[in-house]
């Protein structure tokens, strides 16, 4: 985990569909909201198709666990517009609140994490 008073970024950089890459994510985001960590979650790639509607894996709903975010202080989930336009999506075809973020803004994004997580 990280150090008292340091920001982390999870990037969720896969499909609901890659085995449990995206749930384990989800899972891990919910652990470090328990352990009180200053964690944000960040989807681009293949991770934004984890924001559509109605994706399950395995009979476990992605939604259910995105929905549950505010209840572990999630306030803001992030989305890199890039990755959406070149799948054809737009942030109206998200589920939910999500924050796009254009090219020009995340370099300055990233910047502002102590430490950045990948999966």
């Amino acid at each position: 985990m990280t150090l008292p008073g340091k920001r982390l970024l999870l990037i969720c950089r896969h499909s609901p569909y890659a085995g449990q890459l995206s749930h384990g994510a989800l899972d891990f985001a919910l652990a470090a909201s328990v352990f009180e960590q200053d964690l944000t979650l960040l989807f681009m790639d293949e991770g934004v198709w984890q924001l559509l509607p109605n994706q399950q894996v395995d009979g476990k709903s992605i939604e259910k666990t995105l929905d549950s975010l505010p209840l572990y202080d999630f306030e803001e989930l992030h989305v890199d517009l890039g990755s959406l336009h070149s799948r054809h999506l737009s942030i109206t075809d998200l589920r939910g609140s999500v924050t796009p973020l254009s090219a020009a803004e995340l370099p300055a994004f990233l910047d502002s994490f102590d430490q950045l997580i990948s999966c």
